[in-house]
């Protein structure tokens, strides 16, 4: 009875821990990218502050459940077996705070090495957030449905934020916006790249992998717009191409070409997973004649030039028309071919000669 009584707590305790992590990232996606309290006057406190608040609450809480479950690992002999279940990227991360933790001991200003320099705030403290943060995730995350929902909403949000600041269209009201070098809810347009690449490459990968058969159907939501969520991920992709082309950054691009590059490699191996590649890359090239359709022709005189690329030159060479022509050339023949083990068969036979040997 006794050792039940344990067991039940024990799987209690998870739970509890999975609800608490849960939550946690649900606040972490959707809010952290909007909060702004005053323009982009005081931006980088205002994330950092409230960062910090859910971060260190999130921490003490889970902390004390981690602490109870490592006490029933190590009196059950299991550390050993735990300690080598660890993913190696955490490993790495754990050994970086360690290494941080050095710094600070022989730091010549402790409080810079504390709390970082003036708005960017990667001292000590952040790291110790960051990383414990992550490594409570690691223990008690359950893949939750609700979790990447609430990240697609809010870069939604921040990036349709993008295409109307371009326009001239500030939401915010605040002079501050006016601001070519910043952006949407984010900051200025590298801080926006950085945030935006991410929410690209997770909608991307997500629209050529998702497969309705085996998804998760723990939100009632999910269940009910499982038809269309591939055209809901198609919509998404094309929001933020839109964003990606118009916020200003140069290193979007460069993001955006290597994305497009290392998922071809993945593609490559089924014909269905390269049929929505090929989908995505027509949707691109339809998002960036639609901008110079907008910015050059309709929209002239709201459309602001900001940055390299968005002068005008990328989109007036339409470029985009290119990749509609390309992308409809090779769609239709590949809804021809061969299913995919034939398919993946038959290229290995003609990459390796073996189809001519064995005629």
């Amino acid at each position: 009875m006794g050792k039940k009584a344990v067991k039940d707590s024990t799987a209690i305790l998870m739970e509890y821990g999975a609800d608490f992590t849960k939550y946690y990232l649900m606040v972490l996606f959707l809010a952290l990218p909007l909060v702004l309290s005053d323009g982009y006057k005081s931006i980088a406190k205002d994330k950092y502050v409230f960062y910090m608040f859910i971060t260190t609450t999130y921490i003490l809480v889970e902390g004390i459940v981690y602490v109870i479950m490592l006490h029933r690992i190590i009196r059950n002999g299991k550390l050993k077996e735990y300690i080598r279940c660890i993913p190696a990227p955490m490993k790495i991360l754990l050994i970086f705070l360690l290494s941080n933790i050095v710094t600070f001991i022989f730091a010549i200003d402790h409080k810079t090495a504390l709390f970082g320099c003036w708005d960017w705030y990667l001292g000590l403290f952040a790291w110790l957030a960051m990383i414990v943060s992550s490594f409570f995730v690691c223990n008690f995350y359950m893949n939750k449905s609700v979790v990447w929902i609430c990240g697609i909403v809010s870069s939604t949000i921040a990036s349709l934020l993008v295409v109307f600041n371009r326009f001239r269209t500030f939401i915010l009201d605040s002079q501050e916006n006016k601001k070519l070098v910043n952006i949407s809810t984010i900051g200025n347009t590298n801080w926006y790249c950085g945030y935006h690449m991410c929410f690209l490459a997770f909608g991307f990968f997500l629209f050529i992998t998702y497969d309705s058969d085996k998804s998760d159907s723990d939100s009632k939501v999910l269940g009910a717009v499982k038809d269309y969520i591939p055209a809901i991920l198609i919509v998404y992709n094309a929001i933020l191409d839109a964003a990606a082309f118009l916020c200003g950054s140069e290193t979007a691009f460069l993001g955006i070409g290597f994305l497009y590059f290392v998922m071809f490699g993945i593609a490559l191996r089924r014909k269905e997973i390269l049929l929505r590649y090929l989908k995505l890359l027509l949707v691109a090239g339809i998002v960036m004649e639609c901008i110079y359709f907008a910015a050059f022709v309709l929209l002239k005189d709201s459309y602001i030039r900001y940055g390299m690329v968005n002068t005008g030159a990328f989109f007036k060479n339409h470029i985009g028309l290119g990749l509609i022509v390309v992308s409809i050339l090779l769609i239709i023949p590949l809804k021809y071919i061969r299913p995919d083990k034939e398919w993946n068969t038959k290229t290995s036979q003609m990459a390796t000669g073996s189809d001519k040997a064995s005629a």
